[in-house]
C-alpha cells in the first residue's frame, strides 16, 4: 500500500523495498526518514483533514459541475484523493526546502560548503521549489490550488485519507 515512505502522524510507515532496491544512497535514505519525521513535528498529517474540508466548497465550484451536484461517493473519493496529492506535494516542498536550507546553511557555517559532510542528502527527484521558502503547508497549498489549470490528477500516491502524508520520494 505504501510505494516508499509516509507518516501517518503516529509513525512512519515505508515499503522496505523502496529502501533495498539499491537507488538510494546511504544519505538519501537518511533524507527520507528524517524528512518523514519533520512532517510529524510539523504537524502536517493533523492538518490535512482540516485544510481537505476547507476546500471542499472551492474545489467544487473549480472542478466538480454536475459531479458535485449529484455528489456521491465516486466524486467524493475523487475529490479526496486529488485533494490529498495535492497536500502532499505541498508538504514535501515545505518539508524538502525546510532540510535542504538547513544542510546548506549548516555546511556553510563549517566552512566547507563543498565537502561532503556525512549529511543527509535529498534524493535528486524529490520535490524542491525555492520560491516556497519560509512559507506553511497552507500557503504553499492554496498556491498549488489556484495553479491548476484543469482537474488535479488523483492518480498519484495512493490517496488515504488516513495515512496523512504519502511523501513519494520516488518520483512524487
Amino acid at each position: 500500500k505504501v510505494a516508499t515512505a509516509c507518516t501517518n502522524g503516529l509513525g512512519i510507515l515505508y515499503n522496505p523495498y523502496f529502501f533495498l532496491q539499491g537507488k538510494l544512497t546511504r544519505g538519501n535514505i537518511e533524507f527520507v526518514i528524517m524528512h518523514e519525521v519533520v512532517h510529524m513535528f510539523l504537524g502536517h498529517p493533523r492538518r490535512f483533514p482540516v485544510l481537505r474540508r476547507a476546500y471542499y466548497q472551492v474545489y467544487d465550484e473549480r472542478f466538480g459541475g454536475k459531479a458535485a451536484e449529484a455528489g456521491g461517493p465516486d466524486y467524493e473519493n475523487q475529490r479526496d484523493c486529488a485533494l490529498n496529492q495535492l497536500m502532499q506535494e505541498a508538504g514535501d516542498y515545505v518539508v524538502n526546502l525546510l532540510l535542504v536550507e538547513y544542510f546548506e546553511d549548516y555546511k556553510a557555517h563549517e566552512g566547507r560548503p563543498g565537502e561532503d559532510l556525512g549529511l543527509p542528502v535529498m534524493p535528486d527527484d524529490a520535490l524542491l521549489d525555492d520560491r516556497f521558502s519560509g512559507m506553511a503547508l497552507e500557503t504553499v497549498f492554496d498556491i498549488l490550488f489556484q495553479e491548476q489549470k484543469s482537474k488535479p490528477n488523483s492518480s498519484g500516491g495512493d490517496g488515504d485519507p488516513e495515512d496523512g502524508d504519502d511523501s513519494q520520494e520516488d518520483g512524487d
